[in-house]
């Protein structure tokens, strides 16, 4: 696990993605975890996964450093833009990667103002979302963490800023320790060379 921290280019370019909670929907028998609709990924987000495969000091050294110590990587899954309150992890033979992103708009204004309407009527708001907008006003920090016992550090809990890219390996999770993280995730398979 490891995280490889933004240039001041790339993290432009992820501020420009502008997401809002509203968006996402969540994944069934995941509480934690709210992903926005596979179809149609916003062209911000889909420039910031080309320049991901791209950048000389993105994808492409990823996937050097692992081909160097005789691993080959294949893409698997993603890229999926989730919103997360609780941890994740590759499987086994996985290796994932999440590209920090800028906290999306939270609705709690829309929440505040039908709260506040429905005291004057006498009712209660029906259409709350089920996510707190509590969370989305709470520091990025995360703690990405070794499930295995295998003389790893425990942890570390790094500040992540918009585009800091997080490389986790199978049996290491990335667990938001004050409110969520926005992410881009993409999967990728992992296998020896022979």
């Amino acid at each position: 696990m490891y995280v490889i921290t933004t240039t001041e280019t790339f993290s432009d370019a992820t501020r420009r993605a502008d997401l809002n909670l509203q968006d996402f929907v969540s994944i069934q028998g995941r509480s934690y975890i709210w992903r926005l609709p596979s179809g149609g990924l916003p062209e911000t987000i889909v420039s910031l996964v080309r320049s991901y495969n791209t950048d000389g000091d993105k994808y492409p050294q990823i996937a050097q450093e692992l081909e160097s110590k005789g691993f080959h990587v294949s893409y698997d899954a993603g890229p999926e833009v989730l919103w997360l309150e609780g941890s994740i992890y590759p499987e086994h033979g996985q290796l994932a990667i999440a590209i920090s992103l800028p906290k999306p708009r939270s609705i709690q204004g829309e929440a505040n103002a039908m709260i506040s309407s429905a005291l004057i009527d006498g009712g209660m708001p029906t259409n709350l979302p089920p996510r707190s907008a509590r969370s989305l006003e709470q520091k990025y920090h995360v703690e990405i963490r070794s499930l295995a016992d295998d003389g790893h550090p425990p942890a570390s809990t790094p500040l992540l800023r918009a585009g800091d890219i997080v490389v986790l390996h199978a049996h290491e999770c990335i667990e938001p320790k004050s409110g969520g993280v926005a992410m881009i995730l993409i999967r990728y398979k992992i296998t020896r060379l022979r």
